[in-house]
């Protein structure tokens, strides 16, 4: 088998391994390479990998972000910033400003500072958006939140638990449901956020979890499940 030239990055934290698309041309499946090669004890080991493509059309480049399952994600936040100094690192790209084509529409990203082998970015988000996926039990969701006049504020039931989950749902390219908590040593934040990513009534395409602890007026601390 011919060798794959990649490169590791992450984004607080958060780690990606960056292929360019003509290195990956004999890969038969995107999805079974990605399980392979994001597994921690058999293969490199990441949070996921991101797919570059140079585009001759509006935007600079094509970024696909594959989760460690297999599934493809709409956005990465810290994914395609990876991807982003990838293309840095690498000398691919020297302008100030790239435009990246996500699964989720075009992002806009500004080189803000370059160290050795750091970059920061001014990173563009979706706009975020509170709706929850059309389904017929987020239809029943959402009309019981109106009865209650909550317009964002929604609640599941985890049967096994006997836990009523309270939670604000946000959209910025990937489902986020938000579980606000004042312990997280008082549940079992990873099973449950398991569980919530695989509602599949309410999110047809699973969702990321995340638990967010009020410090004061101005910080807050998060613990992240993501899907896949």
């Amino acid at each position: 088998m011919a060798s794959i030239s990649f490169c590791k990055f992450h984004g607080f934290g958060n780690d990606y391994i960056v292929f360019e698309a003509i290195d990956l041309r004999g890969i038969f499946s995107i999805e079974d390479f990605a399980r392979k090669v994001c597994h921690r004890n058999i293969g490199i080991g990441g949070d996921g990998i991101a797919v570059l493509e140079k585009l001759d059309s509006e935007a600079d480049y094509l970024c696909r972000i594959i989760n460690p399952d297999g599934s493809e994600a709409g956005f990465s936040g810290n994914g395609t910033r990876c991807a982003v100094a990838y293309l840095y690192f690498k000398n691919l790209w020297s302008a100030e400003n790239l435009k990246l084509q996500t699964k989720s529409g075009i992002k806009n990203y500004q080189l803000l500072e370059r160290g050795e082998n750091t970059f920061w970015f001014l990173a563009e988000l979706s706009k975020p958006k509170f709706d929850l996926p059309k389904t017929p039990l987020s239809k029943m969701v959402l009309s019981e939140a109106n009865e209650a006049q909550d317009t964002q504020g929604f609640s599941l039931l985890l049967a096994e638990e006997k836990i009523l989950i309270g939670f604000t749902f946000v959209d910025v390219g990937n489902p986020v449901a938000c579980i606000f908590v004042e312990d997280f040593d008082a549940l079992d934040w990873r099973s449950i956020g398991q569980k919530i990513e695989h509602f599949t009534d309410v999110f047809p395409e699973r969702t990321n979890a995340v638990f967010i602890k009020t410090i004061d007026k101005k910080n807050i601390e998060i613990r992240i499940w993501e899907r896949g």
